[in-house]
C-alpha cells in the first residue's frame, strides 16, 4: 500500500549537524535534510501601502536561529522608485547593502546579511527605509534555522 515506517532500537540515539534533522530523500530512504524555515514578518496589511518609517514591526526571537537568507515581497509592486527594507537585531542592522525591491517588481533576495545570530528573545526590527510609490501589502522573510 506505499506505506513506509522506520523501526528503531531505543538505545540508538541519531546526531546530526545544526540546521539538518532526519527525514526522507527524493527515493524515499531515510537521510539528513534541511531543517529550514521561514519567519514571515508582516511590515503592513496585505492590501495597505506600504510607507516608509522606523519601526514598522518588532517582536522578540523565542528561540535562537541561524539566518541563511533574508528576502522581501510585496503584493503590489511600486510603479516607480525601489521598496527598501532594513532589519535590525538588538537595534543593529544586520544588512547592508539594505533589501530593496525595485520598482515593478515584487520580490528580491539582494540584501547581504552581516549578522547571521540571531540570539534568544533578541528585538528584532523592521524598518522601511524607502517606499517607491502604489507599493502594498509588505513583507520580509528571515530564511534559516533554529540553534
Amino acid at each position: 500500500d506505499g506505506t513506509k515506517w522506520i523501526v528503531a532500537d531505543s538505545a540508538i540515539q541519531l546526531t546530526g549537524t545544526p540546521g539538518n534533522l532526519m527525514g526522507f530523500d527524493s527515493a524515499g530512504a531515510a537521510a539528513v535534510v534541511p531543517n529550514t524555515r521561514a519567519i514571515a514578518i508582516p511590515v503592513t496589511a496585505e492590501a495597505s501601502l506600504v510607507t516608509a518609517g522606523v519601526a514598522k514591526y518588532k517582536f522578540h526571537q523565542p528561540f535562537a536561529f541561524r539566518l541563511t537568507g533574508i528576502m522581501a515581497g510585496v503584493n503590489k509592486a511600486s510603479t516607480s522608485g525601489a521598496v527598501t527594507f532594513d532589519v535590525l537585531v538588538s537595534g543593529t542592522t544586520i544588512l547592508n547593502p539594505k533589501l530593496s525591491i525595485p520598482a515593478s517588481a515584487e520580490t528580491s533576495n539582494a540584501g547581504t546579511l552581516t549578522n547571521t545570530t540571531i540570539p534568544a528573545l533578541a528585538a528584532v526590527q523592521v524598518d522601511c527605509t524607502a517606499a517607491g510609490t502604489g507599493a502594498e501589502g509588505g513583507k520580509v522573510y528571515l530564511i534559516g534555522y533554529p540553534i
